[in-house]
């Protein structure tokens, strides 16, 4: 009798694990970076981390004593099991296509403090599964490179897939250099007003745009500090631009550009002919100060 009863608890023990560890079949996403554990709860040991972003399929599910739902999974040929806290069910919700319009860090996480993981190069097309800002509200964008994951800066990217070109007008006498910043050796000299085609952009360590362009069989690269965005034609000095507070004239459209100097307000700018907006939709006018190419923000300053 005793065999008995011993025999019909087990089963019953058996029944209850089986309603509480589901087989199951499916797929998550992991939301975060997250332990691949031995068994469905916090104190089982991990046997890796599975990196953010990464699409995983399940066969089974279980929950720990918080009531948290456990996928277990496959990753790298190991089967174990992951938080349902930090995975979602289903693949990633978005596939938009960004193209790196720079050589850019794929970074660890959304912000420039974090360890850069590899770079990619200018003009790679890459699939983004979602988006985040960083303290400075500036937006970073999730992506896979070459089996990696990580997070790279929209100020380096634009959306969509086209190849990164186009055309620029030299608006004065400038170096075509072997690389894109101003330690790098001077091939010869363009001249003001030529038009060149450039088929992929830079940024040097003061945050400066270059562009990559071939001239009378040389190719190099050429400072936007002495180049327009798009053919000749129209004048380079198309207006004036009045200062309605005092303001930093930085070296590019943002607010993490180095400052040229301060302009007292009233004081008038003449406009380069050329607008652009940051990261925060605020609109920036390129002028001239002081005899430098420089940006300020429209917050302190009025287009006449």
């Amino acid at each position: 009798m005793k065999n008995i009863i011993r025999a019909l608890a087990l089963l019953l023990a058996a029944l209850i694990a089986l309603s509480v560890a589901a087989l199951a079949e499916g797929s998550v996403t992991t939301t975060g970076s997250v332990h691949l554990r031995k068994g469905p709860g916090l104190d089982y040991r991990s046997i890796c981390t599975v990196s953010s972003g990464t699409k995983l399929s399940y066969d089974r599910t279980d929950k720990d004593d918080r009531g948290v739902t456990w996928y277990r999974v496959s990753y790298d040929g190991r089967q174990g099991w992951v938080s349902g806290m930090y995975a979602k069910e289903g693949s990633s919700s978005t596939g938009e296509k960004v193209t790196t319009t720079s050589n850019v860090h794929l970074r660890s996480g959304p912000g420039s403090d974090y360890a850069s993981r590899t770079v990619i190069d200018v003009g790679t097309t890459l699939t983004c599964d979602r988006t985040s800002l960083d303290d400075d509200n500036v937006a970073w964008y999730h992506v896979s490179y070459r089996g990696k994951t990580g997070w790279i800066c929209a100020r380096y990217a634009k959306r969509g897939s086209d190849p990164v070109g186009g055309q620029i007008t030299t608006t004065g006498d400038v170096h075509l250099r072997t690389g894109a910043g101003l330690d790098y050796a001077s091939r010869r000299t363009i001249s003001s007003g030529t038009t060149l085609t450039y088929d992929q952009t830079s940024r040097d360590d003061r945050g400066v745009l270059w562009y990559h362009v071939s001239y009378k069989g040389k190719k190099g690269w050429v400072s936007s500090m002495y180049a327009k965005a798009g053919g000749s034609g129209g004048s380079q000095d198309d207006g004036k631009v009045r200062l309605t507070g005092s303001a930093n004239i930085r070296s590019g459209p943002g607010l993490d550009y180095v400052s040229l100097g301060t302009a007292e307000s009233g004081t008038r700018l003449t406009y380069r002919g050329k607008t652009q907006k940051d990261e925060r939709g605020v609109a920036w006018y390129a002028v001239t100060f002081e005899g430098e190419k420089g940006w300020v923000s429209s917050k302190y300053a009025r287009l006449k």
